[in-house]
C-alpha cells in the first residue's frame, strides 16, 4: 500500500513536471492554418541552397511556412545557419561565430554563388508573407542569451506572424519571462542517443529529453524529433492537448494524426 501511494505520488510530481502551458495562444490558429513548414527553406542544396534567401523565396512562393535558424557572428549580427560549425557546406573547420559579419560575407556556401544571409534580410524578405519559426542556435554554454535580446529588438518591428523555438530550456524560459506574448517552443530529441557528451552530461539530457523542465518555461508547443516516440511528448499533446510539432518530416509516411504541424524537407507536400 505505501508503495503504491509513493508510485501514485512520483506519477504526481512527473506530471507537473512536464505540463505545458494550458493557454490557448492567439497565433495557434494561425499556425495551424498553415500546418507544413519548410526546415530551413525549400532547398535542395543543389540549385537552392538550404537557409539562403532563394530557398526561403522558394518556400514563400509554394505558400509554405518557414522554419529556419538564427545565432550570431563574432561582431554579434544575427545570421540564419543551422550549423555552429562552417564545415558541412563551406568545409571551413570553424564556427560561425569565429568570423564577423564581413567576413562571412567572403565565404560561399556549396561553392554557389550564395552566401549566408543576414536575419534583418530573411525578415526584410518574408514581411508577414507566410508564418515563420525562428529556431534560437544557443550552446549550453551560453547562459546570457545574447542572440535572444538582440533577435527580439529586430522581431519588435516586424509586423508579420511568428514564434520562436529552441532546444535550450534557458530560451524557452527567457521568453517566458521577458516576452510572455510571444508564442514559445521547445524543441526535443534523444539527446542520450545523438549527443557525442551524453555520457558525462546524461543527466542534463535525461531531463531535457523527457521534457523535465517545463514547469519552469511552459512552452506553448512542444517540437519532437519524429524519428523518436517520447512518452513525455504523447502525454503534453494527448492529456494535456498541447500543441504538437513535428521535425523533421522527409517521408510521407511521417504525415499522420499524431501531430498538428510539420516541419518537413526533402519533400513537396
Amino acid at each position: 500500500m505505501i508503495i503504491f501511494i509513493i508510485l501514485i505520488i512520483i506519477g504526481c510530481i512527473y506530471l507537473l513536471l512536464i505540463k505545458p502551458t494550458s493557454r490557448r495562444y492567439v497565433l495557434i490558429d494561425t499556425f495551424l492554418k498553415t500546418k507544413y513548414y519548410t526546415h530551413r527553406g525549400l532547398y535542395d542544396n543543389k540549385q537552392y541552397i538550404e537557409n539562403t534567401l532563394p530557398s526561403f523565396q522558394r518556400a514563400i512562393d509554394h505558400n509554405y511556412g518557414i522554419e529556419m535558424d538564427v545565432q550570431l557572428t563574432k561582431d554579434k549580427v544575427p545570421v540564419v545557419y543551422h550549423d555552429f560549425n562552417l564545415k558541412r557546406l563551406t568545409n571551413i573547420d570553424k564556427e560561425v561565430g569565429d568570423y564577423t559579419l564581413e567576413e562571412l560575407r567572403q565565404i560561399k556556401l556549396l561553392n554557389s554563388n550564395e552566401m549566408i544571409p543576414t536575419f534583418e534580410e530573411f525578415l526584410d524578405l518574408v514581411n508577414g508573407q507566410v508564418p515563420i519559426i525562428i529556431e534560437y542556435k544557443v550552446k549550453n554554454s551560453d547562459c546570457e542569451l545574447e542572440v535572444c535580446r538582440i533577435v527580439q529588438k529586430m522581431l519588435d518591428n516586424y509586423s508579420g506572424p511568428y514564434c520562436v523555438e529552441s532546444f535550450s530550456p534557458l530560451v524557452v524560459r527567457y521568453y517566458k519571462k521577458h516576452h510572455p506574448h510571444i508564442m514559445r517552443g521547445q524543441l526535443q530529441s534523444n539527446y542520450l542517443k545523438t549527443n557525442d557528451d551524453r555520457h558525462k552530461y546524461w543527466f542534463i539530457y535525461f531531463i531535457c529529453q523527457n521534457l523535465l523542465t517545463n514547469f519552469l518555461t511552459k512552452p506553448d508547443f512542444i517540437a519532437s524529433d519524429v524519428r523518436f516516440i517520447c512518452v513525455s511528448y504523447n502525454i503534453c499533446h494527448k492529456l494535456f492537448k498541447g500543441l504538437g510539432v513535428a521535425w523533421t518530416v522527409n517521408n510521407r509516411k511521417d504525415i499522420t494524426k499524431k501531430y498538428d504541424i510539420y516541419i518537413f524537407e526533402n519533400i513537396i507536400i
